[in-house]
């Protein structure tokens, strides 16, 4: 191996650190918000069993999905709030 393949080689594992350094945190901020969706996903299939008797249900779709995993307990309150004031 010659000086210029060391080089060559050391720079792309220098690159391929500093790549995955720089999108670490939004890679997990990404894999939170896809677990707080899929959470909050479930949590509003549950609610719809429960609360369809009463003829009060949510429809699960990606704003929906969205809402539950941005804003958690509070967006799925807000969503039931919502469907209940516009009937």
């Amino acid at each position: 191996m010659d000086s210029n393949t060391v080089i060559i080689a050391m720079l792309i594992v220098c690159g391929v650190v500093t790549v995955i350094a720089v999108l670490a945190e939004p890679i997990k901020w990404l894999i939170r918000l896809i677990l707080s969706s899929a959470i909050g996903t479930a949590f509003i299939y549950v609610l719809n069993m429960i609360l369809g008797g009463m003829g009060i249900t949510v429809g699960i779709n990606p704003v929906t999905v969205l809402v539950s995993g941005f804003l958690g307990l509070q967006g799925i309150a807000a969503l039931y709030i919502v469907r209940i004031i516009l009937g």
